[in-house]
């Protein structure tokens, strides 16, 4: 094992490291969107109910 193989099973490391951060924050963002769909989802449903209420008066 010469200097090139350490340089390239550390270029993999850093890389290795980069790929999971990246799914992290693919994680992380596949929740948040998640979460803001069901957000406008139940917001929806309640401009419905109050939509409903307003015009049983």
């Amino acid at each position: 094992m010469g200097a090139d193989n350490l340089s390239s099973v550390s270029d993999r490391v850093v890389e290795a490291k980069r790929v999971e951060e990246l799914e992290e924050n693919y994680a992380r963002a596949v929740k948040d969107l998640g979460e803001k769909e069901l957000e406008v989802a139940l917001l929806r449903e309640l401009v419905k109910k109050t939509t409903n209420v307003c015009q049983a008066f």
